[in-house]
């Protein structure tokens, strides 16, 4: 139960992440998230200290070690605890936060979460845990299974790249793609990136379409929009 709820978390971070970046102007990012951001930082500390203490199947002899002495010494030199200790490093911006003005705590908030985000690589092993897992029930279709898991990387992969073309088709224009209402025709629709020739896009953000539509609020930052473009 630990292992999925842990694999959402990292699922969600690699999700979210390039979204943060390369989409959410800082200063429009939900305060749900950032405090999403909290929640999570201490629920990676919270696994990598529980690991220190987690029984594991010895690969040699397949049987549980429990000895408190082994599990630390192979969980110390192993790859997963340098990962599970690079991605605890953002626990530290919670000290530091009140030392930093907005815009250096909105920095810090953005891309703090990129360390998070080395974890994915706890994705392939966790897999291969789910796999073992569901072999205790009976066999296990072979080449259904990892079409699951080319599935799951190639949307994973297409998410982050969507965002990546998002923010090199924006960000390298403008510093912010959601400008106040005021200056949007001159921030955005005078220059010259698809975003600005995308309707779908720039109706809900111009003031002079959203106006007239009484259902659309012009200070919205049409962030699900971003994403699904």
């Amino acid at each position: 139960a630990w292992d999925g709820f842990i694999f959402m978390v990292i699922w969600y971070n690699s999700v979210i992440t390039p979204i943060r970046i390369f989409i959410m102007s800082g200063g429009t990012t939900p305060q749900a998230l950032i405090s999403l951001d909290v929640f999570f930082d201490f629920i990676f500390v919270t696994d990598t200290i529980l690991r220190f203490y987690r029984p594991y199947v010895d690969d040699n002899t397949s049987q549980i070690v429990m000895d408190p002495q082994l599990i630390r010494a192979k969980y110390l030199g192993s790859i997963t605890f340098f990962i599970n200790a690079v991605a605890c490093i953002p626990i530290i911006k919670l000290p530091i936060s009140p030392l930093l003005n907005v815009d250096q705590q909105i920095i810090v908030n953005t891309y703090f979460n990129v360390l998070r985000m080395i974890r994915v690589f706890h994705l392939p092993g966790q897999f291969q845990e789910l796999k073992k897992f569901r072999e205790r029930k009976g066999p296990v279709n072979e080449p259904v299974f990892r079409m699951y898991i080319i599935l799951f990387f190639m949307l994973l992969f297409m998410c982050e790249c969507g965002c990546l073309y998002f923010g090199l088709a924006t960000l390298l224009v403008v510093d912010d793609i959601c400008p106040p209402p005021e200056d949007f025709v001159d921030d955005i629709l005078d220059e010259e990136m698809w975003v600005a020739g995308d309707s779908v896009i720039t109706d809900v953000m111009d003031t002079r379409v959203c106006e007239a539509e009484p259902s659309v609020n012009c200070n919205d930052c049409p962030q699900t929009i971003f994403f699904t473009r």
